[in-house]
């Protein structure tokens, strides 16, 4: 049952890293798309538009479509890389899985940059 599972995983890893890379074999990084500005914006993307916890103005929080994905540094994703238990798909990297939403609301925001933690200053 152990080795299934564990052969599972590195199946998964090697198709997490053919997906994710183009024809040349480099890397394809996600598009970034810019946040919506306005009610309107947001509900044309499907996001969910949001008073800020503390602070007299609303965001839009938009699905990213890479959610859940496994990722080792922020720029693999299309919001953030937000640290998780279990393997990494790096080798000496913090396990990362694509965040849910763009952005990620408030509170205290932990991401992966080049498989390390980075804790912002909560807002």
């Amino acid at each position: 049952m152990r080795n299934v599972r564990l052969l599972r995983g590195c199946i998964t890893v090697f198709v997490a890293s053919f997906v994710a890379t183009g024809s040349s074999g480099a890397p394809v990084k996600p598009v970034k798309p810019e946040p919506p500005k306005t009610r309107e914006q947001c509900a044309a993307r499907g996001g969910e538009w949001m008073l800020y916890p503390l602070g007299p103005f609303h965001f839009c929080a938009v699905k990213t479509s890479d959610r859940g994905k496994a990722c080792a540094d922020d720029r693999e994703c299309q919001g953030d890389c937000v640290p998780v238990e279990g393997p990494s798909v790096r080798p000496g990297a913090r396990p990362g899985v694509c965040a849910p939403a763009l952005p990620m609301p408030g509170g205290c925001p932990r991401h992966l940059v080049d498989g390390k933690l980075v804790e912002d200053p909560c807002i």
